[in-house]
């Protein structure tokens, strides 16, 4: 039971807690705008400006998987720079156990992506 279903294309996305009582046709959008809160309260901006990077945009992509427990587990990343990366992923080590995501009424491990976007002056 390797069944592992991308975020994008999952019948019932993971719950992300706090969006329990919202209506299925609506999870998706409070998933989402709850990880966004999440990345911006955790995330340590002050870190790009230490780390002297060219001016622009830059992107730090965390991809976890969304275990039948509701884990998080991450299985792939990349920045611009290692030490942004390991704040990327100390970021998604601290997201909260969520209400696993469902394919045809049963739980399934759920692949996400998640990008990391700021601007550098």
């Amino acid at each position: 039971d390797v069944l592992e279903v991308p975020y994008t294309s999952i019948q019932e996305v993971p719950i992300f807690p706090g969006c329990e009582k919202v209506k299925p046709s609506k999870r998706r959008a409070c998933f989402d705008k709850k990880m966004q809160k999440h990345i911006q309260r955790k995330f340590n901006s002050s870190l790009v400006s230490q780390l002297g990077l060219s001016s622009g945009k830059k992107k730090i992509r965390i991809e976890f998987v969304i275990s039948k427990t509701g884990e998080i587990k991450i299985t792939n990343s990349s920045a611009p720079d290692i030490r942004l990366e390991k704040e990327g992923k100390r970021v998604v080590n601290k997201l909260p156990t969520m209400t696993p995501g469902k394919q045809n009424g049963e739980p399934v491990r759920v692949k996400y992506q998640l990008p990391i976007t700021f601007e550098v002056e």
